[in-house]
């Protein structure tokens, strides 16, 4: 395990990093690729695991690059203004590059192979501390020692991007002054889109897009819609893997409420029915060929339980 700790002089940690090995990974785990984007329960980008496990039998490795918001600013001793600073594994193998030069730091970091795993861009600016997940300004003795120490504090601005071993890219986010702002995307090995979708201060913004594979390995949008605040929010639509919709529901500040419809696999509607603060309402109209047969329960109108927890749970990404 690789670790970095900056402190300040009364010992509040203002930046923290981490390249680590996972243990006790099994035979099946290798020749794998996960990507999982975690958020807090007040919906803020918390993290980002690009886990990339080496073939040929060789140990399992992953890189963990932690967003939250502390973890967005990074100090380093300044050397004139142009620096370079490298981490190497006990192989002699490269693990991390820091290089920089006046306002700008790029930070690389690599697999255990020595291949580039991710790489982020950073800006100087004004040094902050952090207390119980605050910014302050640096002041009174905390800047004579910083200065002291000749440091420079950087935040990530620009472009964020992760890599599979073969170079295609992962993941990429856009940052400005240490905050996610923009679009994101994810891909998965083969170099198709897997989601894409709007942060704006580090919380989902926008619109969302998921994709996922056919049976003939042909990418298709699997599902789209809008996020206000980190909450669902509005129509929400899902399709099959030709394309047709399979339902479309409604939010309101991240709760099922209004209009859903389910149709088949022919495109023709299944089920018609409607939620209210996130309960279904008492009868659905139940549809066959596209013809309206009656009134029914909604648990026999269509499998919308299974549906919809499968989409609703879907607060992060991943995929193997």
């Amino acid at each position: 395990m690789l670790s970095t700790r900056v402190y300040t002089p009364d010992q509040y940690v203002v930046d923290y990093q981490n390249l680590y090995k996972p243990a006790g990974s099994s035979p099946l785990d290798l020749n794998r690729q996960f990507l999982r984007i975690e958020f807090t329960h007040e919906g803020s980008l918390k993290s980002i695991h690009d886990f990339v496990f080496v073939r040929d039998g060789a140990l399992a490795s992953a890189y963990l690059l932690d967003l939250d918001v502390r973890e967005a600013i990074f100090l380093i001793r300044k050397t004139g203004g142009v620096g370079r600073h490298y981490t190497f594994g006990n192989d002699g193998v490269p693990r991390q590059a820091l290089l920089y030069n006046g306002d700008t730091l790029i930070r690389q970091s690599y697999s255990e192979t020595g291949i580039l795993a991710s790489e982020a861009t950073y800006t100087v600016i004004d040094p902050l501390l952090y207390r119980d997940g605050a910014q302050h300004n640096l002041s009174g003795n905390m800047q004579d020692a910083y200065d002291l120490a000749d440091l420079a504090c950087f935040a990530l601005n620009g472009l964020y991007q992760s890599f599979y071993p073969d170079g295609i890219t992962q993941v990429s986010i856009v940052f400005v002054n240490g905050q996610a702002n923009g679009t994101t995307q994810t891909f998965d090995q083969a170099g198709r889109l897997r989601t894409s979708f709007k942060l704006a201060g580090n919380i989902r913004q926008g619109d969302f897009a998921l994709y996922d594979e056919t049976s003939q390995g042909q990418a298709y949008l699997r599902a789209s819609g809008q996020y206000d605040q980190d909450r669902r929010h509005g129509l929400w639509t899902f399709y099959q893997e030709n394309s047709l919709v399979t339902l479309t529901v409604n939010y309101y500040q991240g709760i099922l409420d209004g209009p859903a419809v389910a149709y088949d696999e022919l495109g023709q509607i299944r089920a018609k029915g409607s939620f209210y603060q996130g309960s279904a309402s008492e009868y659905w109209e139940k549809f066959t060929n596209g013809v309206s047969v009656g009134l029914v329960k909604p648990e026999r109108a269509f499998l919308w339980t299974h549906e919809m927890n499968e989409y609703v749970a879907m607060l992060v990404v991943e995929w193997p």
